[in-house]
């Protein structure tokens, strides 16, 4: 059996360690067999040791212990640390998920030495023993998926209710249907229009929201994030890599309860303005959407963030406000270089968690100096074409002069439904976004599509 492990959380704790005092108080959280590497648990027992003595566990103290012990080759590794600095943000997290792969390997370690036992006797019990092993596997990760091999157990095992298979779930929808029912394969938007095309929010989809500058690309995300917590009751994350996290928690409650948020700062609200914002405050309160608002955030500590914030609160969604803001792995490559990283580490790790990120991103500023009426295109998007590569949905935004309180949301990449252009109302004084109109007020509702376009076709994508 393959021991799990994870060399970047590894590398992590150590940094946060030796870089970070503040940090170290938790390091009593962890023992040496945690690390699965001999190395990083050779440089965390010198740790412990420094800090014992109450010595600073620097680079140069554990240098000296490793030579005293005779581990020279070590040092080498020690040495990478100060050219490959991995500040732990979320240094809590990542030791619970090193507690739990030691637990794992544990016990993989005490089955594993019964395996000569097994070997002995008959395939029956051999097959026990494996099923054990997967058992294991699964109370240790509780990764569904695991259990699954070919398309008969994702048929008949891959739904949440253990009895449904595929034909079940295709009845179940039919009989929806016949009642009247909407049916969605993902998370509605619940923007009449939007949904009419697109299928919801699915589980492991990348969906890009792109804009130019001052578009409202952000209150439309908060919109859509208020839509999935208070209307779809998920439990939603949203990481603000641009706005403080006060600000946008104002900003959350103000839209939510439909007031002005620059009245609000300025003390201008009326009384039934102020019950609203209370109201709104407790409704937030009971349903509450999980914020991260750190500037400069690496992508592999947003990664571990939302594998976290998954474990930890069941976490179902995420917004993250914006993608070129990202922090990447590696600042000295070109700009197109870093976006096209980001944007696959997302797409794959919405596929791995099995939830929907939806990802705002700025469209080139070269097309703002084409004329305004103008809308933008998917190849606008900035630094990178494989965002229209890894994307499964791409909405685009635009708004004219002419028509201040009208956002147009473009549907111009939908992997699995068809495209167009829809037309919502925007109240930019209070930052609600909603239904340009009621069904039943429609004369004919194929007006409010300007353009119907075929599925989009990534065949020539880059």
């Amino acid at each position: 059996m393959t021991l799990p492990s994870n060399l970047e959380y590894e590398r992590s704790a150590l940094c946060a360690f030796i870089f970070e005092p503040e940090l170290r108080y938790q390091i009593h959280d962890l023992d040496d067999l945690d690390f699965f590497f001999p190395e990083n648990g050779e440089i965390f027992r010198c740790i412990k040791i420094l800090i014992s003595r109450d010595q600073e566990p620097g680079i140069t103290q554990i240098m000296n212990l490793l030579l005293a012990d005779n581990k020279p080759a070590i040092i080498k590794i020690l040495t990478a640390f100060s050219n490959q600095y991995l500040s732990s943000t979320y240094l809590l997290e990542i030791i619970a998920e090193l507690k739990k792969l030691s637990r794992f390997r544990s016990a993989a370690r005490l089955i594993d030495s019964k395996r000569p036992m097994f070997n002995q006797t008959n395939a029956k019990t051999q097959i026990e023993f494996e099923k054990l092993t997967n058992d294991l596997r699964k109370l240790v990760f509780d990764y569904k998926a695991e259990e699954f091999d070919t398309t008969e157990d994702y048929a008949t095992k891959g739904y949440d209710n253990p009895i449904r298979t595929i034909v079940a779930e295709a009845q179940l929808k039919q009989e929806r249907k016949a009642r009247g029912e909407t049916i969605f394969a993902g998370h509605p938007t619940h923007f009449l229009d939007i949904d009419k095309h697109f299928d919801g929010f699915l589980p492991g989809h990348l969906t890009i929201i792109g804009a130019r500058p001052a578009v409202g690309k952000t209150t439309f995300a908060i919109n859509l994030a208020l839509k999935m917590a208070m209307t779809n009751k998920l439990k939603v994350g949203f990481f603000s890599l641009e706005m403080m996290g006060l600000e946008v928690t104002e900003l959350i409650h103000c839209i939510h309860a439909g007031i002005s948020h620059r009245k609000l700062k300025k003390g201008e609200i009326t009384g039934i303005e102020f019950q609203k914002f209370n109201a709104a405050f407790h409704e937030l309160k009971a349903n509450p959407i999980r914020l991260d608002s750190r500037s400069n955030l690496q992508l592999s500590k947003l990664s571990h963030k939302i594998k976290a914030w998954i474990e930890l609160y069941g976490l179902q969604i995420v917004f993250i406000d914006y993608l070129q803001l990202i922090t990447p792995s590696d600042a000295s490559r070109s700009k197109y270089e870093q976006v096209t990283e980001i944007s696959q580490t997302l797409k794959v790790l919405a596929k791995e968690c099995n939830i929907p990120i939806v990802s705002l991103a700025q469209v080139n500023r070269e097309s703002t100096q084409t004329l305004k009426s103008e809308r933008p295109k998917a190849s606008q998007l900035r630094d990178s074409g494989s965002l229209e590569q890894d994307a499964d949905e791409i909405f685009l935004l635009h708004s004219e002069k002419e028509l201040p309180s009208t956002l147009e949301v473009m549907l111009v990449k939908n992997r699995f439904g068809s495209t167009g252009d829809v037309k919502l109302h925007f109240n930019k004084e209070t930052g609600v976004i909603s239904n340009l109109a009621p069904l039943n007020e429609r004369p004919h509702e194929s007006s409010y599509f300007s353009e119907k376009r075929p599925y989009y076709d990534d065949s020539n994508a880059p």
